[in-house]
């Protein structure tokens, strides 16, 4: 690979000088435990043995409960200490026997392990080490926890901003760990809620103050008028999903092997049966293992490893499943006997599945690049699980199921709301403003009108003039002392005094005054009143420093470089969509030309995505070594660059992009707003053949278009 001699004979020295152990078969072969003297442990029968586990500086290593393996652990530890110069600490260490060892056998363990501590039913690493029917009981430390940190902050020295910082980054990030291997009790989420909720809208004189709102609004997403805070069993079946995840996507780590092996060894995950004597990590995991399948699909690379009929593959269809019925004298089971050639048995598909389930299979495009199958989380744009997103995907679920969600979404009201929450959050004033303000707006200051509404306690006039009710619209605009501070405001709005009997009304209509020059540097100042804080920030916006991009990507062609251009049709009458592809050279000569035609799979974009793959493995074909993909669209630009598609049919296609990017020097792509005249005379030449036409001779791939297209087009 072209490293040095100095170097390779350093790597040499520490491949000849260590001893080494194998994984066979699954199975990790160590010295003591080949030689049978030390067993490890199984937890199941066709699971593999575990000799020990290491995390950072704490390990735990497994053994049979008996006297020799005991020695042979210390004999172990011993060479470990002499090899490393580093003492095993065994008053800080602990033993933990299972419930089977007798008292005997435990007394004879301990005394050939010396001063050794038992370890009793606590915590290792933070979680509880035995799960007793008590969840409440054995979770009730995280509720303590909280309590102590809660009660040690002082509400006075902090405002709300304040406290929405040490709430998100503190409390909330304390019981993470144990959330993402347990699933604790409703109880207990709802105890421990009710200590956030209490510590933000805080206490006077040992009592809590009223609570304005629930705490399902408060953790609403910010742009959706919340605050953002987690909603904790939302947050906690989202830690448990990740998990359910991993072992999906990645087999071969060993926590999926231990589970699989003792609860789903001949069947999937989300099929398998729950057997009464399940732990309780195995019991939370199977809680939300609907929730992913759900939001999972199989998205197809060759097609070997999916079952047609009853894995979630179909991305169009509600469950990803096939609504078909499987006909009596079908052997077909795996999607890859429905592909031939990197393309879909048309005539097969069309025979077997109904109309529906064969244009959705017809849509999706397959891999060229030989990829296995994989599973793709609808939910998320890269199609990996984040918990970021399955927390949406389950806090929109909840409010969906609750009916608090407009049945259109992206209504233009909606849109709306949440443009004026993005304003409101993104404003360069202090963050107790814009606390002040949110609060406003969502009706949630304890003026006299409101508290005598809630409570029906005290008196709604306002205190200042009492002259009229104290509402929030009063006490910010109406009332004769506000009126005075106004008129010393530095900025004078126009038109907006009509508008102050709504304080959501007169917000939009401020916020509409952003699109004008310093806009937004006048809304700023209204909300800090006499103390300016204006200024603009000199950058370029997206779509300047884009084109920079672009310009820059396309300056750096070399002579050798080729350019390629694309075009595509769409003849909606037939399902049919002409491609043309030409290449030219560093001189603008025309070098090769394509013209292809295939059905058109509903879909603009998926349609510009295939055409460049195509012309990509045309150039690839021709051993060219540098080219630049001229594209029409900024979205494909972006999903390209970025490697995050829209969806599961963008991301196998962009997928394979990428993969064939790779064979070259340098392939870059650029955006090029101006559509070249000769692709779309081939793209509309394109659609009216039967397959794909190839032409190396400028001259012939020049009047061919003139001929055939150019008249129609007149």
């Amino acid at each position: 690979m072209g490293y040095c001699t100095v170097w390779r004979k350093w790597i040499w020295s520490c491949l000849s000088s260590v001893t080494y152990s194998f994984n066979i078969n699954g199975v990790p072969k160590e010295f003591a435990e080949d030689d049978k003297r030390m067993s490890g442990m199984k937890i199941s029968r066709n699971g593999p043995s575990l000799t020990h586990l290491f995390f950072a500086d704490d390990s735990l290593v497994f053994c049979k409960a008996d006297r020799e393996e005991a020695n042979e652990l210390c004999q172990i530890l011993r060479k470990y200490e002499k090899g490393s110069g580093q003492v095993i600490n065994m008053e800080k260490s602990s033993v933990f026997f299972s419930s089977n060892v007798s008292h005997q056998n435990k007394g004879e363990i301990r005394r050939s392990l010396g001063t050794i501590q038992v370890a009793t039913q606590e915590k290792y690493l933070g979680l509880p080490m035995v799960i007793t029917r008590s969840k409440q009981q054995v979770f009730g430390y995280i509720k303590d926890s909280i309590s102590r940190r809660m009660n040690s902050w002082k509400n006075r020295l902090l405002s709300q901003g304040g406290k929405e910082v040490l709430l998100k980054s503190v409390s909330m990030a304390m019981p993470v760990y144990t959330m993402s291997c347990f699933k604790l009790p409703n109880k207990l989420c709802k105890e421990v809620t009710s200590i956030f909720a209490n510590y933000w809208w805080g206490e006077s004189e040992g009592r809590n103050k009223l609570h304005w709102c629930s705490w399902g609004r408060l953790a609403r997403d910010k742009k959706e008028g919340g605050l953002g805070f987690r909603e904790l069993q939302n947050f906690n079946k989202a830690l448990l999903a990740k998990q359910v995840w991993r072992v999906i996507s990645k087999p071969n780590l060993l926590v999926s092997k231990v589970l699989r092996a003792k609860y789903f060894y001949k069947e999937s995950i989300f099929k398998c049966k729950i057997p009464k004597c399940a732990s309780w990590i195995w019991q939370s995991l199977m809680n939300v293992r609907d929730f992913v399948r759900k939001g999972t699909r199989r998205k197809i690379g060759n097609g070997k490893v999916t079952n047609i009929w009853e894995d979630n593959w179909i991305p169009g269809n509600k469950d990803g499943k096939v609504t078909t019925a499987m006909p009596q004298s079908c052997n077909i089971r795996k999607v890859e006997e429905l592909i031939s050639g990197f393309r879909w048995r048309i005539p097969l598909v069309s025979r077997i599945f109904n109309r529906k389930d064969a244009k959705e299979i017809l849509d999706i495009p397959i891999s060229i690049a030989g990829r296995e199958d994989s599973n793709y989380w609808l939910h998320s744009s890269s199609g990996t699980y984040t918990v970021n997103s399955g927390y949406k995907a389950l806090c929109q679920e909840t409010s969906q199921h609750k009916g608090r969600r407009d049945n259109e979404a992206g209504t233009s009201s909606a849109n709306s709301n949440e443009k004026q929450w993005k304003w409101l959050w993104k404003l360069k004033v202090k963050s107790k403003i814009k606390h002040f303000i949110w609060r406003s707006l969502n009706g949630l200051l304890p003026v006299n009108d409101l508290v005598f509404k809630r409570i029906h306690q005290g008196d709604p006039i306002c205190d200042g003039c009492g002259e009229q009710e104290e509402s929030i619209e009063h006490l910010l605009f109406q009332c004769s002392r506000a009126q005075e501070v106004w008129k010393m405001a530095p900025i004078q709005w126009d038109g907006l005094t009509e508008q102050t009997r709504n304080i959501l009304v007169w917000w939009n209509s401020m916020l509409e005054a952003t699109n004008r020059i310093e806009g937004r540097e006048h809304v700023e100042l209204t909300e800090w009143q006499k103390q300016a804080s204006a200024w603009r920030e000199e950058k370029s916006t997206p779509v300047e420093a884009e084109r920079d991009r672009e310009t820059a990507e396309t300056d750096e062609g070399g002579r050798d470089e080729m350019q390629i251009r694309l075009s595509t049709h769409v003849q909606e009458q037939t399902n049919r969509v002409g491609t043309g592809i030409i290449a030219t050279n560093s001189n603008h000569q025309l070098v090769s030309a394509w013209a292809l035609t295939d059905r058109y799979a509903g879909s603009h974009l998926q349609t510009s995505a295939e055409a460049v793959k195509m012309a990509i493995i045309k150039a690839r074909q021709l051993q060219w070594q540098k080219i630049t993909v001229h594209l029409l669209s900024p979205q494909l630009l972006k999903m390209i660059t970025n490697g995050l598609a829209k969806d599961i049919k963008m991301a196998t296609l962009t997928d394979d992009i990428n993969s064939f990017r790779a064979l070259f020097q340098k392939c870059s792509f650029c955006l090029d707003r101006n559509l070249d005249s000769r692709c779309e005379w081939i793209s509309d030449y394109a659609l009216g053949i039967s397959q794909d036409e190839k032409w190396i001779n400028p001259q012939c791939v020049y009047h061919i278009c003139r001929e055939l297209v150019e008249p129609l087009l007149i």
